[in-house]
This record gives structure tokens, sequence and C-alpha cells, in this order.
């Protein structure tokens, strides 16, 4: 649950920068949120609680490179300067630690002759 609830959290967070879907982005100049696999436990502890690094994909689907990627940059600095807690989970299934930027911007693959999605991967870590 902590992954819907935290994925949910993210969307309603980025909605404050660009209009974000959970899921996949196909219209023009939609931005799409989707979990992606390498999420990993960082650390465990004794009491039972784990420090996992949630990878997500953000991706927008655009004509305009520059476009693409200052919309894709202004998401990555709006989670880099959240403090901890700064994401409040809805049913307590987390707490939210950091966001760290995997992978930069890229293009992953064009829609029309004249679109491309654009992509860039993130690790939320977070408690729980």
């Amino acid at each position: 649950m902590a992954d819907l609830d935290l994925t949910d959290r993210l969307v309603d967070e980025l909605q404050s920068v660009a209009p974000v879907a959970s899921g996949y982005s196909d219209a023009d100049n939609s931005i799409g949120l989707y979990p992606t696999a390498g999420s990993r436990t960082i650390a465990s502890f004794m009491n039972g609680t784990r420090d996992d690094g949630m990878h997500y994909n953000v991706s927008i689907v655009a004509a305009s490179p520059e476009e693409a990627e200052q919309v894709l940059n202004s998401i990555a600095e709006n989670l880099r300067i959240l403090p901890n807690n700064g994401i409040k989970s809805s049913n307590g299934t987390f707490i939210y630690l950091k966001t760290v930027i995997i992978v930069p911007p890229f293009i992953s693959r064009m829609v029309t002759e004249s679109k491309m999605e654009y992509t860039m991967t993130l690790e939320v870590e977070i408690l729980r």
C-alpha cells in the first residue's frame, strides 16, 4: 500500500509545478509519473522499518526539447528542495526522506515525427 500512496502523494506534490497524471504520458505536453524497476532497500533496522529507494520515471511528450527539459528540471528541483517529511502519507505507510535524480532528462522514444517522449528517473527515499 505504501507504493500506491507514495505515487499518489508524488502526483499531488508535482501538481504545483505542472499538470501531472499517474501513469504513462501519451497526449501532447502531458506529464506522467510511474514506478519503474530498480527500487531497493537501502537499509533495514532492528525495529523492522526499512529505508527504501523507490524508482519512478517522469515523462513528458513534447515537440520542443527545451520545453520538455525545462519542465522536467522544474519538477526535479521542486522535489530536491523538499525537506524530510515534505510529502505526507495519507495512510501512515511511509515517511518521505528525499529525492535524487538517478537519470537526467533524455529522449526515450519517438511518438510521432515531430513529437518525442522525454524521461527522467528519480529515486524517492522513504522509511516504512
